[in-house]
């Protein structure tokens, strides 16, 4: 039963999330001043949107955070901790919110702080290196 309701949860959890995202020309962008070009906002946003990726990933840092009773006394295998997630830019970006949430204040897991670090890093590479912001936020 407990496993049917952490389901829930996590999907309802999927399906509520949003992606906020703020994309804002640099200063000198829109005047020409250094040569740039003005950042096509509609064109980032489509990037986002329909631009796809894949982040390879490990769960350790979760590991690493765990209460050791938590774990085999064996340990864990460190290949059984690596990951990868493929999908929408947009899509990764609301995965890696996901991965922060936190309840009163207090993270609920850090198995996904590998994933938000490589997933930003991942958008990053595919945006202009000036003039683009982009901020996502998880609302219940």
């Amino acid at each position: 039963m407990t496993d049917l309701v952490f389901d829930v949860t996590v999907c309802l959890l999927l399906v509520s999330a949003s992606i906020g995202l703020v994309v804002t020309a640099d200063a000198g962008a829109d005047t020409g001043l250094g040569g740039d070009a003005a950042v096509d906002a509609d064109g980032v946003a489509s990037s986002l949107a329909t631009g796809t990726a894949t982040v390879n990933y490990s769960l350790a840092p979760g590991v690493d955070a765990a209460d050791p009773s938590l774990l085999d006394a064996d340990g864990v295998d460190p290949r059984e901790l690596e990951r990868t997630a493929h999908g929408s830019l947009a899509g990764l970006l609301a995965r890696a919110a996901l991965g922060a949430v936190t309840v009163d204040g207090a993270r609920v897991t850090r198995a996904r702080d590998d994933f938000r670090k490589r997933t930003a890093a991942r958008v990053a590479s595919e945006l202009p290196t000036r003039g683009v912001s982009v901020a996502v936020s998880w609302t219940p």
